[in-house]
């Protein structure tokens, strides 16, 4: 693969090189359709690509992969890369990584609004996959939840997720409350429990400044009726049994209103 008049060749430069020397109709697959939808923070290093041709010679920086090649709906563009749907690249994943990795990017699919689990389940009984049971066995915890739910972080993703799993009853997700003059938008909230649940990411909940205005706005959440419960990372992926066991009990002793 070369470029002609630079060398600051973009990322989907490099992806859609390796799919135009594969051939024509090959797709960006696996990790690198991960990548590129934004499910895995870092590019593999070789381009993982699925060709319409098995045969041919090995291609330096070029991972071939060798399974059905995708049905019309399981293959789009992205930044002009051919390239896999978010679905149809978790299926993939799933044949290739461990559960950990998967369950992360089934988390990250989730916060960047990609998971359609009835379209997963769909591509998985047209034909056997490696990985199947897991990515099955994952998409059970998340089929409890509506498709259009949204989450804003992996940490949400994950507690979400841990939710599903739990049978607890689904919560309304980053859905905005009213308290007093004004509301908020609260991460989960069972309004008929009068129980709130925070994630709290390092990102926007560490520092004094964002300490205090956690304290406020769950003392004015208090005085409206609503319980708060907060979990940070190591409460939801450190201790994930705990973190339920809280919640539900938290749920048992909220009055129905």
């Amino acid at each position: 693969m070369f470029a002609v008049g630079h060398d600051g060749i973009p990322a989907a430069g490099y992806l859609l090189a390796a799919t135009l020397v594969c051939g024509e109709g090959s797709v960006v697959s696996h990790g690198s359709a991960a990548f590129l939808w934004g499910l895995w923070r870092f590019r593999p290093e070789e381009v993982d690509v699925i060709a319409r041709c098995e045969a041919g010679r090995a291609i330096s920086g070029v991972k071939r992969r060798f399974v059905a090649f995708p049905v019309a709906n399981e293959r789009t563009t992205r930044d002009g890369v051919p390239v896999t749907t978010p679905a149809r690249t978790i299926v993939d994943v799933a044949g290739v990584v461990g559960q950990r990795k998967l369950s992360r990017t089934v988390e990250q699919a989730a916060v960047a609004g990609a998971l359609d689990v009835r379209e997963i389940a769909g591509i998985l009984e047209r034909k056997r996959r490696r990985g199947a049971p897991a990515l099955r066995a994952l998409l059970e915890d998340w089929r409890s939840h509506r498709p259009q739910t949204r989450v804003r972080s992996v940490l949400e993703a994950k507690l979400l997720g841990l939710l599903g799993h739990s049978k607890l009853p689904a919560p309304e997700v980053n859905k905005r409350v009213l308290v007093g003059a004004g509301s908020y938008e609260v991460d989960f909230i069972w309004r008929s429990r009068r129980l709130v649940v925070e994630t709290d990411g390092e990102r926007f909940h560490s520092g004094p400044a964002s300490m205090r205005r956690d304290s406020c706005r769950d003392a004015e959440l208090e005085q409206a009726g609503y319980r708060v419960l907060r979990f940070g990372w190591n409460d939801v992926d450190g201790r994930p049994e705990r973190t339920i066991a809280e919640i539900d009990r938290a749920l048992s002793r909220s009055p129905v209103t």
